[in-house]
């Protein structure tokens, strides 16, 4: 309603900044509201200030945003730090190469992964909300299982493990669906891994 409100808030930490960044690419690839894909404008958009503008408002307005940032000055401050550091000057018209994993032997699996927690309890709770929420589509009836695996002081939450990609995207697509309105688990992606 117009004023500025201070929120504390719990921010996810991260091993390294590839980590942070794939994490923040998948969010805003699949993050979805009740209009679909929250960010879907922003693909291919290559003027830094229309790409901002997109993550503020996210399917919103400019009256009635909703994006990402909350901060009333999020697009000037943002485009203000692009031109202080001059960071177009890291932009392309060639697409970004995606840097190939480590080779490891075994086989290549597709993993979906819908979250990540310092605690074990809170990942464990994940599991059993996935559970729960997913009984109507799972064919058996007693819901998806999801497994934990520990990476660094992270325990990452999988909802699925597949040799094959398109049956990893329908896992991930039908947990985006579950949760679409669910404010804490805004989405899901997969994670390409080799055992």
């Amino acid at each position: 309603n117009g004023r500025v409100e201070m929120v504390k808030s719990a921010f996810r930490v991260y091993s390294s900044y590839r980590q942070c960044m794939e994490d923040y690419a998948g969010f805003l690839l699949h993050v979805r509201n009740d209009k679909g894909l929250k960010y879907a404008r922003i693909k291919g958009v290559k003027n830094p200030a229309e790409a901002i503008h997109i993550i503020r408002i996210g399917t919103g307005t400019d009256a009635h945003p909703e994006g990402y940032a909350t901060d009333s000055g999020y697009e000037t401050k943002i485009l203000n730090l692009i031109k202080k550091y001059n960071l177009t000057q890291y932009d392309s018209t060639l697409p970004i190469p995606t840097p190939e994993p480590e080779p490891v032997a075994g086989k290549k699996m597709y993993r979906v992964q819908v979250e990540a927690d310092r605690k074990k309890e809170a990942a464990d709770a994940t599991c059993k909300l996935i559970k729960n929420r997913t009984k109507k589509i799972d064919p058996a009836g007693k819901g998806y299982d999801c497994f934990i695996e520990k990476a660094g002081s992270w325990n990452r939450v999988f909802c699925g493990s597949f040799e094959d990609l398109k049956n990893a995207e329908k896992r991930r697509d039908e947990i985006i669906e579950v949760f679409r309105k669910d404010q804490k688990y805004q989405g899901a992606f997969i994670r390409e891994v080799k055992v």
